[in-house]
């Protein structure tokens, strides 16, 4: 099983979360951080503290990051009751962050097949 680590950033601050914990698909683990953020932007506001700057950074074992949960992208989320998201329907919000990760998987692989041509062409000492 997948293991997903949820780093919080505040500002410039950033608390590793070094062991992470294990979910079936990216979405659940999206889900998870995204019901964290809400719960921590409620704390944060009790403690006159804003959610600006705040955010769970989601990263897979190798350390790349997935997406990012900014807190006060769940303000409007925190104040409507919605079901939970399941592994057979996710949230819009599962569905924008899983796009977002499928582009900068795409990005690079274009960015690497530019490079393979130039580096092809280099060789054949066509420039």
């Amino acid at each position: 099983m997948p293991r997903f680590h949820f780093h919080f950033r505040d500002g410039q601050n950033v608390v590793q979360d070094v062991d992470g914990a294990e979910f079936e698909t990216f979405e659940l683990a999206f889900a998870e951080a995204f019901h964290a953020a809400q719960k921590m932007w409620h704390d944060r506001v009790m403690r006159r503290e804003g959610p600006r700057g705040a955010a769970f950074e989601i990263t897979d074992g190798a350390g790349t990051t997935l997406a990012t949960v900014p807190l006060v992208e769940v303000l409007g989320a925190s104040r409507e009751r919605r079901p939970a998201p399941s592994k057979h329907r996710p949230s819009l919000y599962i569905q924008i962050a899983r796009a977002r990760q499928l582009t900068r998987e795409i990005l690079h692989s274009l960015e690497q097949s530019a490079q393979t041509r130039m580096r092809s062409r280099e060789l054949r000492g066509w420039y």
